[in-house]
């Protein structure tokens, strides 16, 4: 199955492994489990890569390949796992605007968050209402509580847009909503927005 794989600017990931065009390799695990050796990931589409390149490779000059993978062993929703993969070839990674990385942690927090003073904080932000630093953190505030915690902390950084993505992907993790996040991915991506 066609995937896309983050690497260094060296064309390496975890473990000094070197990848490039027509490379493969199988994973050294035999279990299932994501972020570690039973695996190697890659993402469903470039977008999702893009996104989510703060919170799982962080690569400072990241490149992106079109690869492809197989015996899928594992998939949360933000990355795959794969048993074997080979990357076939580089190709362009999207490059967010920071507001575009704000609307994808609010919409992927959207999916599992429900608390009423911050999803209308959430809905302000997203129509283009409620985008100033104190609206985010009254909502922010109103929300703190422990069951809350990954999206009251994506909406206090949505203010400054510091790794919202990071803590509202997470929010959607814990509920495994999977297919949905790269859908998010790519709409935030691919629709033009109308000037606000």
């Amino acid at each position: 199955m066609i995937g896309y794989k983050l690497t260094d600017r060296h064309m390496m990931t975890r473990g000094n492994t070197q990848w490039g065009e027509g490379v493969t390799h199988v994973a050294a695990g035999t279990g299932t489990a994501l972020c570690s050796s039973d695996c190697i990931h890659d993402y469903a589409s470039p977008e999702l890569a893009a996104f989510m390149n703060p919170a799982h490779g962080d690569f400072a000059s990241p490149v992106l390949w079109e690869g492809e993978g197989d015996d899928l062993v594992g998939d949360d929703g933000t990355k795959r796992g794969w048993r074997r993969y080979t990357t076939l070839r580089q190709v362009p990674l999207p490059q967010p605007t920071t507001e575009q990385g704000v609307e994808f942690a609010i919409r992927c927090a959207l999916l599992v968050y429900t608390e009423a003073t911050w999803v209308a904080w959430a809905e302000g932000w997203l129509s283009g209402t409620g985008r100033s630093g104190n609206a985010a953190c009254a909502a922010a505030n109103a929300t703190a509580n422990a069951a809350a915690t990954y999206a009251a902390r994506a909406a206090q950084y949505a203010a400054d847009a510091a790794r919202a993505t990071t803590y509202a992907a997470r929010a959607a993790y814990a509920a495994y909503t999977r297919t949905r996040i790269n859908e998010i991915a790519i709409e935030v991506l691919r629709v033009p927005k109308a000037s606000k």
